[in-house]
């Protein structure tokens, strides 16, 4: 019986679970222009993910895979961290061929659509204000526009405003973000984020 090993099994998937955890993306031999998940510092940092391993380095000279970038980041214990990747990438540890859990469209798009049902409406809301201060006031697409409380992002937790895009037969489309600190946007590096759906 040959069980693949969480070590083994992560190989190749590392850009999902920088995701997952909310670090940087894959940015190959260019440095990352937002600040290093580990020693902070702007424009320092790449990830390489040399042979799917996830390998980074920065110029405050940390360097190594991406076991090493979570342990850095986390705090938290290598078993631990396996169980939770074992988890992300649909690793059974009873079955002797563990298969990766496959997310359909449909699935992702219900996922969306059941956080964002469960948002509240711009009325009230710090990001309310910011659109008014932009000029912005209530108009039909703002009815639209749900309020993010607490959206984790790679440089810590903000909020955000969450519009659905549909095309023309009301299909959707993606999944449009703008991080918001209090009435402004956000000090990140990007401000707004689609994502397809």
């Amino acid at each position: 019986m040959n069980r693949i090993k969480t070590t083994e099994a992560v190989i190749g998937h590392w850009p999902k679970v920088f995701e997952y955890y909310g670090l940087p993306p894959v940015t190959g031999n260019k440095h990352f222009k937002g600040k290093c998940p580990i020693c902070k510092r702007k424009g320092k940092f790449r990830i390489d993910d040399k042979e799917g391993r996830g390998t980074f380095i920065c110029a405050c000279g940390e360097r190594g895979d991406g076991w090493r970038l979570l342990h850095l980041t986390q705090g938290k214990e290598f078993k631990v961290l396996a169980d939770e990747i074992d988890q992300l990438l649909g690793i059974q540890r009873d079955k002797v061929t563990p298969k990766p859990k496959t997310s359909t469209v449909a699935d992702n798009r219900q996922k969306i659509i059941t956080l964002y049902s469960r948002m509240p409406e711009l009325k009230g809301t710090s990001a309310e204000k910011y659109l008014q201060n932009r000029g912005i006031y209530s108009h039909q697409p703002i009815e639209q526009i749900r309020f993010c409380k607490k959206q984790p992002t790679y440089q810590g937790d903000y909020q955000a405003m969450w519009a659905l895009a549909t095309d023309s037969r009301g299909q959707l489309c993606y999944l449009h973000r703008t991080y918001l600190d209090g009435d402004r946007k956000a000090p990140l590096d990007v401000t707004k984020k689609m994502m397809s759906l």
